[in-house]
């Protein structure tokens, strides 16, 4: 997928960044500011392009699959429509891939020398938590990825894959690294980051709240260390507690720096994607407020679109069609008759939220623990969380109480806890439609929300992973464990039951 964002423009934000800055902070160190070294310059440029990167990652290049296999869209245009019906081959691996492997790793890791020989211990922490959510991700996707031979290029050509459980392993053992890097003397200065700011307390925060995701991926074939993980951080109380504290990477109205599924949505492809049904239909049915929000009108009426029907019958709407409103493209836009906006895109793209730390934790309580009642008020806390966010983010006031009412019965009166587990996973899927990647997850992890069959797919079910890209076939084909993407997709990953 190609990447919209300008990354000269980031580079001339750093450097100007660099320059500009010349606060107390740096009085008691012998490196100036004003004049940056090689060294320091490296970190600070390539820190916000590697958030840039993954914010494109996360928000385009595996949203476009994730929303229409999580049935939050569905294709109707010549690039999603293959999507829609699990048609995939091989080569639809390399974007998410070489994103990883060819992008954020090795620019990663030369950031990572570079800091620490300033004893920039700020920007090693926030280095190492951006490389362990990079393979997280590429586990959750792919299953066994390389790590530990990984970007060890040419002396290592042909890198072995790790098991997906030990990159899992590893990745909490880096942020377990990049909390205590975080929690030294800083003898530099995050300037670059675009996410936090360089606050070691909110990247610390985000570090726990990745090691609480891990622990979920964990949960049913580990379950004894998720527990004492999942525990252990709850004892710490130190995750991501507020929408302020949110890890996401914001984007602005700015040409080519909007929003990346705002750009793809309204304005590079505009037709190839539309509302799911199945989405609208449960929001419908529980008169759900969000809908404003969350799509928009082709000026009077919503109008959704099946998912794989694309594949017999054209769409009679090649232009008006539901797409995504305020809540994932920004507010301020112009609404076109035809349902899409213009001038929008300030909008974040969200990587793990409060309201998702909350959801994880309720869904802990009811499958590790059985503890009830704590899943009931994470469900409450989860759901006002992101009711709150959605109501800031759109301008829209949103009243929410009898919603939240309304599902904390239902949550209630459930008969048993397999029952209770739906209802808070339901409700998860309505609240994660910008990160369907975070959906993807939970689906397969507790196979909720049940989601019918694509119609015209081409695959027996909705694919559990992602095929390896071609070009680890063409260099590295004796390492890679599966090779046929489309009989490959049906086996799941480890974590999975």
């Amino acid at each position: 997928m190609k990447k919209i964002y300008n990354k000269f423009l980031i580079f001339a934000i750093a450097l100007t960044l660099v320059v500009s800055s010349c606060s107390e902070d740096y009085l008691d160190i012998n490196i100036s500011p004003n004049n940056p070294s090689p060294n320091q310059v490296i970190p600070l440029v390539i820190v916000p392009n590697v958030e840039i990167g993954i914010g494109f990652l996360v928000g385009q290049t595996i949203q476009l699959y994730t929303t229409n296999w999580m049935q939050h869209s569905s294709g109707t245009g010549t690039q999603t429509t293959p999507y829609d019906i699990y048609q995939l081959t091989n080569g639809d691996g390399d974007g998410a891939w070489n994103s990883i492997y060819a992008g954020f790793i090795p620019d990663l890791a030369n950031a990572k020398s570079k800091a620490r020989a300033q004893r920039d211990t700020i920007n090693v922490g926030i280095i190492q938590v951006m490389e362990a959510y990079s393979y997280v991700i590429a586990a959750d996707l792919f299953g066994d990825v390389p790590m530990s031979e990984a970007n060890q290029f040419p002396a290592i050509k042909t890198p072995k894959y790790d098991p997906q459980q030990q990159v899992y392993t590893n990745a909490l053992l880096t942020l377990d690294s990049a909390i205590f890097s975080m929690s030294r003397r800083n003898n530099g200065g995050s300037i670059g980051d675009l996410i936090y700011a360089g606050s070691a307390a909110n990247w610390t925060r985000a570090a726990n709240s990745i090691k609480l995701k891990i622990f979920m991926q964990l949960r049913q074939k580990d379950p004894a260390t998720a527990i004492a993980g999942i525990n252990a951080l709850i004892a710490g109380n130190n995750f991501i507690a507020t929408n302020a504290q949110n890890f996401q990477l914001v984007f602005s109205t700015t040409s080519r720096a909007q929003n990346p599924f705002y750009q793809y949505n309204h304005i590079g492809r505009p037709n190839d994607l539309a509302i799911s049904p199945n989405i609208f239909g449960v929001m419908t049915a529980n008169a759900d407020p969000r809908i404003p929000a969350y799509f928009t009108t082709t000026g009077v009426n919503y109008v959704t679109y099946p998912n794989g029907l694309n594949q017999t019958v054209l769409p009679t709407f090649t232009n008006n069609r539901s797409r995504w409103g305020t809540y994932l493209s920004g507010t301020g836009g112009t609404l076109i008759g035809t349902g899409a906006l213009s001038r929008a895109g300030a909008s974040p793209t969200r990587f793990i939220t409060a309201s998702m730390v909350r959801f994880w934790i309720a869904e802990a309580a009811l499958t590790l623990t059985g503890i009830n009642a704590v899943a009931a008020t994470e469900f409450t806390n989860a759901m006002t969380l992101n009711f709150a966010e959605v109501s800031t983010v759109s301008g829209l006031t949103l009243v929410s109480a009898p919603y939240i009412t309304a599902r904390n019965t239902a949550f209630t009166v459930a008969a048993n806890s397999n029952v209770r587990l739906s209802v808070v996973m339901n409700e998860k899927w309505l609240t994660t439609v910008g990160t369907s990647y975070e959906t993807y997850n939970d689906w397969r992890r507790t196979g909720l929300p049940l989601l019918p069959l694509a119609q015209n797919a081409v695959l027996s079910g909705i694919p559990f992973r992602f095929p390896y890209p071609q070009n680890e076939l063409n260099t590295n084909n004796a390492n890679v464990p599966l090779k046929n993407s489309t009989t490959d997709l049906s086996v799941k990953p480890w974590f999975m039951n």
